[in-house]
């Protein structure tokens, strides 16, 4: 029989507001890395075919 395993509401809600804190944190540094990334990326393309 297997045995059910039950998540107090409190540690719930304290792991739901967690997660958020850190998607606050997380997400727009991705974007920001990503974008960085995109623009970097054109730009030493556009160099390189200019200085090729």
């Amino acid at each position: 029989m297997a045995q059910a395993i039950y998540l107090p509401t409190k540690a719930a809600s304290t792991t739901a507001a967690a997660v958020r804190k850190t998607l606050r944190i997380a997400l727009p540094l991705g974007l920001a890395v990503a974008i960085t990334g995109v623009g970097l990326f054109v730009f030493f393309q556009l160099v390189t075919a200019l200085l090729s």
